[in-house]
């Protein structure tokens, strides 16, 4: 088939393919450099989360990044861990408390949330026996059966006090009205100084309230590796006049950003120098983005750190064998794809007829090196006969003008070598026999 095409046109057809399989590598690298579209699971409720992410966002695009960022809302952390682990999003925020399947690993630490009761002026509570039987007002987004708070109220044995959520479109009024005795929280700590979106509710509280101190947080964060103890300083929860009027411990849990543990390194690696650049950017504006950082590393940690997140926060560089690890699937398909072709063009090249002639040259020539060793005349006749089956192909192919000039050449000096050399053994092994078997031809 192949020798009815011209040499032109086996050279056009060539080309065509090895555009085709240059073609395939620059898809493949494009997909491996393209934009890639994080979906965010983003608590409506929690509007300071929602700027932090939309700034991110929009550095991203600002600075032409590979990774964009689209928003979308659930009603609280139960809800976008569901949408994360049934992939209508790609990335959630959770906090460390909540039961996470071992399929969901951290790729940072957001910041850390702290558990704050304040008791209200003139209510006499100071210390955490006097709750008992009082009202507990939940402020913010938090309801009663936030995990952090039930825990700290078993360990204190506050069983019997009445649990109210605070309404969120005007909780000072309700607050008024609800005869509540303490208000609870559970807000971000950004730093030493101060805390964020604790709400007006607790900022314009009467002088006189009181926070109440876990002293044992420490001991409580010992044994139960989901929280940490931490210390809210003078004026933490508002400035004047100051709350808490000294420091006070309470107990503090850390929300991540989570994906899932399948999620490609490769792709977790570039989405998180993305999200730290980023954070740098938009620090000075936007508060919340500071305490971005590192999920823990240890084996033991409460939630387990995804592989491709542990290399960024290690300081490793992307090697490109990850990005072919992430695809390794892809690899027997392509070098099984590229192995045809490139046995096809080997093929349409070097056609089988001059195959064949190679071949035949270099039988040719190792005939000569046979001949020279042989023993008898036998062993000479199986040379020989070899010799001229060769010649008979040769002949039906310059019949049918299949041989180039320059094969047909290599051929005939092959053949009339090796016929040469056959007929020296020849006359090498009939000098060396006996008068009387020479005369009878044996």
């Amino acid at each position: 088939m192949f020798n009815s095409l011209s040499s032109r046109l086996r050279w056009m057809l060539a080309a065509s393919v090895l555009a085709a399989m240059i073609g395939m590598a620059w898809a493949g690298y494009r997909h491996l450099t393209r934009q890639i579209l994080w979906r965010v699971a983003v608590d409506k409720g929690r509007m300071a989360d929602y700027t932090m992410y939309e700034a991110l966002g929009q550095w991203m695009v600002r600075a032409n990044r590979r990774s964009r960022l689209e928003l979308v809302e659930t009603g609280d952390d139960l809800q976008s861990l569901e949408a994360l682990k049934t992939g209508r999003v790609d990335i959630a925020s959770v906090r460390a408390d909540e039961p996470l399947p071992g399929s969901i690993a951290s790729i940072a630490a957001l910041y850390r949330e702290i558990a704050i009761f304040v008791a209200l002026p003139r209510t006499g509570i100071d210390d955490w026996p006097k709750l008992k039987g009082k009202t507990l007002a939940f402020v913010g987004h938090i309801s009663p059966n936030d995990r952090l708070i039930q825990k700290i109220l078993r360990l204190r044995n506050i069983s019997d006090a009445k649990l109210i959520e605070i309404d969120r479109k005007d909780p000072e009024a309700h607050l008024r009205i609800s005869g509540a005795h303490v208000v609870v929280q559970v807000a971000p700590l950004i730093d030493s100084q101060s805390t964020l979106k604790l709400g007006s509710t607790i900022r314009r509280l009467k002088p006189g309230a009181t926070m109440l101190e876990v002293s044992d947080a420490e001991a409580i964060a010992a044994s139960d590796k989901r929280y940490e103890g931490i210390d809210v300083p003078v004026g933490g929860l508002r400035v004047a006049p100051p709350l808490p009027e000294e420091e006070t411990s309470t107990l503090a849990v850390t929300r991540h950003l989570v994906v899932r543990g399948r999620e490609p390194s490769y792709s977790v690696q570039r989405a998180l120098i993305d999200i730290m650049d980023g954070k740098r950017s938009i620090a000075a504006d936007v508060v919340l983005a500071r305490k971005i950082g590192s999920p823990e590393v240890d084996k033991d940690s409460v939630i387990k750190i995804h592989p491709g997140a542990a290399r960024y926060f290690n300081g490793e560089e992307i090697a490109l064998a990850d990005a072919v690890l992430d695809w390794i699937y892809l690899i027997p398909l392509v070098i099984g794809v590229l192995g045809a072709i490139s046995t096809w063009l080997y093929g349409l090249l070097w056609p089988a007829t001059a195959r064949r002639a190679q071949n035949a040259v270099a039988a040719l020539y190792a005939m000569r090196t046979e001949a020279s060793r042989a023993r008898n005349i036998e062993e000479l006749d199986a040379i020989d006969v070899r010799r001229n089956l060769i010649q008979i192909e040769i002949d039906r192919a310059m019949e049918r003008g299949q041989l180039k000039d320059n094969m047909m050449t290599a051929l005939l000096v092959a053949s009339d070598s090796a016929d040469r050399r056959i007929d020296q053994a020849r006359h090498r092994l009939q000098s060396s026999m006996p008068t009387h078997l020479r005369q009878t031809g044996q």
